[in-house]
């Protein structure tokens, strides 16, 4: 079997002998083979160049007949085993092997991308339900059937740590995030003139890093097994296929990258569609040309194609799949919409400030009237009343910000009108690799126009003069937070509802200001979390909020994307308003979501009457709400961000008129745009729809549990597996567990001797320092892997032989297990496993093949306290051993196994050709063939001695 040959035996599921140890082979395309050391439990697979290697058959040795091991042991490595085999009749794999436990319908994409090869699909659930935990479900199912190595995770900037954290925490994969910032030092990890895009396997990069030409490139020169895209409306299409530079640029990397350098693809976003059917359509047809007609602006889908490839749910949808279950709704409710908004009055000191604010930026519009882009000064206005609106103190610091600008004597140091900037800024689209949402506004800040720099500088020096003046005693709207939003929502406080309030704001400037006041009260605490705060300090915050009895979080919009925090906080308050309604509801939905155990979630939005605030609260947030009410979801901007921006011009340029804008300006053409919009997504979607059933998901998640173990099984042997190897649980009085591990086989990387645990995901939400014991962590993988080479011991010590007295039995039996290693001759070959179980029983009237429910009967009757004459149990373990009735019933068994494969794979593949659009992956799909068969253990039961 040495080099490359046309004919090779080399099959996937086999052992080999190479480099004086025995492999188990995960692939083989005929040059290079993937292989996994038998006698490293837990080792990652390695790549072997086929000419280069003396590569033999290899077998396992039946258990030694001189030695009798320890049945408890024993009995942790056979549940050891059935957790690590590759069950072929096994409807999911990789369950077991994460933090997760994952409710049925967040099930439903796993099921979706099983029946699919290649993997395509959109995951387009709305906020809170867990796009990241359905995605990284199918990441690791693709992992561990062997069809997945390399990955790119693509996301916006300020997401790439959330991944990775989560990632590693829930998923235990580990990432490298890739950036300009980050590239040098990952180069210097690796071979001179490698190139770290392929060297590593598993990447995450920012969308806007990517896009670039040169990036683009690299990542192009890849086939990536696996590519995953988050926020992936970022780069749909724009309207008629044009659009700004950078849009289209993320439009064009995407799609390049779905059609050349991709096998799986998951998109995932909760606004999929933007209001237009071309821009849907085309993150369709990046996952499939087949599913979409037309092109151009004439892009749309085919419906009874795509629905295979979209699961797309509101809460509503998710409420009724519970209900149909008989199970209660999940989700907290809200209070009504208008009981949730605080209107707040003005200061007129304040009022005047911004009077004078108004007319400089006027003054500033007439002398650039002859400027190429008319909007920019209402931009900048937009941008300044944003910050005034914030907060004094915001303004105060953009005031200086311009006042430093202009007293500047080199050009170079003046930005010159950059409207990009502007639109980034008043639209919260700011975060990039090379910019935070501070960078923007500092940069529009700093915006420069044609204007004389002399009356500007005069202008702006007197206001600031003036708002330096106005103290945070007579900031109305500070007060009515402090006074009264704040002890309103902790008097809601009981023992589902935490006293913990998420207090968010656009601005890091606002959030010194808030900081510094509320410090001063005593009946809480007070943190705060932004965007140049280190993971290490963020997680440590979280650890004090969420252990805190009573506190605010003061944080900006760095936390409204991917965190969970429905475990430490059912209350959010908006101190000002985000233009991008999207931000809005993702704010919300770090609490109100699965999981979230007060009834109710509080949220209150705090907001300036009579000002652009109110415009905004009618031209955004209250039809928002409505939208959500009806349809069940939240639209991202349902009309397009243009018009947005000039409702908001037209009704700011309307209030400084004499008369002030009227009740009946709020009625406009543009409302049946955005109504019309919100049918549209509507129409257009899949909310609701999808060929999975309820049942169909309950009964796999049945079928992987009597595999592998249930929950409560599975955490029983980590329990008994721990304190057979000498590691004790101490109970805390916080309710997390305190690990001692004296034992060095068990020490990996991280986990001291002593380390604090929870047993599942949503303790450790509670407790973020703590690891969960489940059976993915490292330390149980490690666990798992001491316990089979200790088995595997040729002594007393090990386990693959063992006997015991059962009372009440009246024959001895020999029970043998083991494991049959299969494929399924689809291209590639498809690896099988299946846990093998059988046994004789010998008496007077001879020796007789058991029943499997009879084995598994006598398997979990425990053992009797007689003890065993070592000798006779030899003796009798021997013979039957070589009885040839054992052997029969041996390779009956196989057999059998083999049967049950088969008629599992067929059942499957004729459910897959009623929903698969391209069956060609299915061939071979139930031919399966034998590759080998270890017989891991022997036990001897035999009857009480009388």
């Amino acid at each position: 079997m040495t080099g490359a040959s046309t004919q090779s035996p080399i099959k996937p599921g086999m052992l080999v002998r190479l480099r004086r140890r025995l492999w188990r082979v995960e692939g083989f395309d005929g040059k290079v083979l993937t292989a996994t050391p038998v006698d490293d439990f837990g080792a990652s697979p390695q790549d072997f160049i086929l000419d280069l290697e003396d590569v033999k058959p290899g077998t396992m040795p039946d258990p030694t007949l001189n030695e009798l091991g320890r049945i408890p042991l024993q009995r942790l490595f056979l549940q050891a085993a059935r957790l690590d085999a590759l069950h072929g009749t096994a409807p999911f794999l990789a369950i077991q092997r994460t933090a997760v436990i994952p409710v049925e319908y967040q099930l439903v994409p796993l099921v979706m991308a099983m029946q699919q090869d290649p993997v395509r699909l959109l995951i387009a659930d709305t906020t809170g339900l867990g796009k990241t935990v359905e995605a990284g479900l199918i990441m690791c199912e693709l992992i561990a059937r062997s069809r997945a190595r390399s990955i790119l995770v693509i996301t916006p900037a300020n997401l790439r740590e959330q991944w990775r954290e989560q990632m590693r925490d829930l998923f235990y994969l580990g990432f490298d995030i890739i950036s300009s910032d980050t590239r040098k030092r990952l180069e210097r990890l690796i071979p001179p003139g490698a190139d770290p895009w392929t060297f590593f396997e598993r990447l995450i990069v920012s969308i806007d890093y990517a896009k670039d030409i040169k990036v683009r490139n690299e990542i192009l020169k890849r086939k990536w097994d696996l590519v995953v895209v988050d926020e992936a409306h970022n780069a749909c299409a724009p309207h008629n296929f044009t659009g700004r530079k950078a849009d289209m640029e993320r439009y064009q990397f995407l799609e390049q990258l779905a059609q050349k350098a991709s096998k799986h693809l998951l998109l995932l976003t909760a606004t999929p569609h933007n209001g237009y059917t071309d821009s849907f359509s085309s993150l369709l047809q990046m996952l499939s040309p087949s599913i979409v007609r037309g092109s151009g602006p004439e892009l749309a889908p085919i419906r009874e194609k795509a629905i295979y490839h979209v699961c797309q749910r509101t809460r509503k949808d998710v409420a009724a799949w519970f209900k149909e279950a008989n199970l209660p709704n999940p989700f907290p409710d809200r209070e009504p919409a208008g009981s949730t908004e605080v209107g707040v009055e003005l200061h007129k000191e304040y009022l005047k400030s911004l009077e004078k604010l108004d007319a400089i930026m006027k003054m500033v519009g007439l002398h650039a009237r002859g400027h190429k882009d008319v909007n920019a000064v209402e931009w900048l206005r937009l941008h300044l009343f944003r910050r005034a609106l914030s907060s004094p103190e915001a303004l105060r610091v953009s005031l200086e910000n311009r006042i430093n600008n202009l007293r500047s004597e080199f050009r170079e140091l003046v930005t010159e009108v950059n409207s990009e900037t502007l639109f980034n800024a008043v639209l919260d689209k700011g975060g990039t690799d090379a910019e935070s949402e501070e960078d923007v506004d500092r940069h529009a800040d700093l915006i420069f126009f044609s204007v004389e720099k002399k009356i500007q500088l005069k202008d702006f020096q007197e206001l600031l003069a003036e708002l330096k003046k106005f103290s945070a005693a007579k900031d109305r709207k500070l007060a009515t937070l402090r006074d009264k939003v704040i002890p309103e929502l902790m008097a809601r406080a009981s023992d589902v509802t935490p006293a913990r309030i998420i207090l968010f704001t656009r601005f890091k400037d606002t959030l010194t200001y808030l900081e510094k006041d509320l410090s001063k009260s005593t009946d809480y605490q007070v943190f705060t979390l932004h965007g140049d705060l280190s993971e290490a300090v963020r997680d440590k915050v979280f650890e004090q909020f969420a252990q805190s009895k009573a506190a605010v979080l003061i944080a900006t919009d760095v936390i409204s994307e991917g965190l969970n925090l429905q475990s430490t906080s059912a209350m959010v308050v908006h101190y000002d308003i985000p233009w991008n309604p999207n931000r809005l509801e993702q704010r919300v939905g770090r609490v109100d979501r699965f999981g979230q155990q007060a009834p109710i979630v509080y949220v209150r939005t705090i907001y300036c009457r009579d000002t652009t605030d109110e415009d905004v609260m009618a031209l955004l947030v209250r039809k928002l709400e409505t939208i959500r009410e009806d349809q069940g979801f939240c639209p991202p901007f349902f009309v397009s961000e243009q018009t947005v921006l000039d409702r908001l011009v037209r009704r700011s340029k309307k209030r400084r008129e004499p008369a002030g804008p009227s009740l009946f300006d709020d009625v406009t053409p543009e409302d049946e745009e955005f109504f019309g919009n919100a049918k549209l997504i509507a129409a257009d979607g899949f909310y609701g729809q999808s060929h999975v059933r309820i049942r169909d998901v309950s009964e796999r998640l049945r079928e992987a549990h009597a595999k592998f173990g249930s929950p409560e099984q599975v955490q029983q042997f980590i329990r008994s597996s721990l304190g057979y190897f000498g590691s004790t649980l101490q109970p805390q009085p916080d309710g997390t567990l305190r690990i001692l591990i004296p034992n060095p086989r068990l020490r990996i990387p991280g986990v001291g001797e002593q380390t604090k645990a929870v047993m599942t995901p949503e303790e450790k939400t509670k407790h973020p320092d703590a690891i969960v014991l489940d059976v993915g962590h490292p330390l149980i993988r490690r666990l798992i892997a001491v316990v089979r080479e200790h088995t595997f011991q040729d002594t007393n010590e090990g386990a693959r032989t063992a006997a015991y007295h059962v009372k009440g039995a009246s024959k001895s039996m020999l029970i043998g297990q083991g494991l049959l290693r299969a494929t399924a001759k689809t291209s590639p070959p498809t690896l099988l496993e299946e846990i093998v179980v059988f046994g004789i029983s010998v008496g007077i009237d001879g020796e007789h093949p058991l029943q499997k429910a009879e084995v598994v009967e006598m398997l979990e009757s425990e053992p009797s306290p007689q003890v065993v004459d070592r000798a006779i149990a030899l003796e009798d373990l021997q013979a039957l051993f070589q009885s040839p009735v054992f052997q029969q019933t041996r390779e009956s068994a196989k057999e059998a196994a083999k049967q049950e494969l088969f008629a599992y794979r067929h059942d499957r593949k004729t459910e897959l050709l009623e929903v698969s659009e391209d069956t060609t992956w299915l061939e071979g799909f139930d031919d399966i063939e034998e590759v080998g068969f270890d017989l891991h253990t022997l036990t001897l039961i035999m009857p009480e001695a009388r």
